[in-house]
């Protein structure tokens, strides 16, 4: 009984390590342009991830410190599919994004004219309205520098 709640255990700890590594290539905003080899360091942290928690369930000293055993076969397998449910799933978001309302209506003055537009045309109250906001949060653009 205590092997199968220490197996359960490890595999939702594994489950966590799958969607952060998920959660990590996300964090690509343009990873279909920009590739998955470029940011080598987000690549030495997603190795260091995978390798210490293969150290956390397979090494019987950490083991013993940690209370993990290996989960079984099929779990891993599950498993493999989730950083591409959370890339999925993002990416998804980013196109609701981009294409809910990318057409705000921009908003005017009720009538109001300063008299001092740029072209001496009296429509400065509506260079001076405040812009809409934007359609979806920060960090979502694809052009990130």
């Amino acid at each position: 009984m205590l092997h199968t709640y220490l197996q359960a255990t490890t595999t939702s700890f594994v489950a966590i390590v799958f969607f952060q590594l998920g959660t990590a290539l996300t964090a690509r905003t343009a990873l279909r342009r920009v590739g998955l080899a470029t940011n080598r360091l987000l690549l030495a942290g997603c190795a260091f991830e995978i390798l210490f928690a293969a150290a956390i369930i397979y090494l019987p000293p950490l083991q013993a410190v940690f209370g993990t055993a290996p989960p079984p076969g099929w779990a891993y397998a599950l498993m493999l599919s989730f950083p591409v449910l959370v890339w999925g799933a993002d990416e998804f978001y980013r196109y609701r994004g981009r294409t809910r309302s990318t057409a705000v209506p921009e908003q005017h003055s009720a009538g109001i004219s300063t008299g001092s537009g740029p072209d001496g045309s009296g429509d400065g109250a509506r260079d001076c309205a405040p812009r809409p906001a934007r359609p979806h949060g920060p960090g979502l653009d694809d052009e990130m520098p």
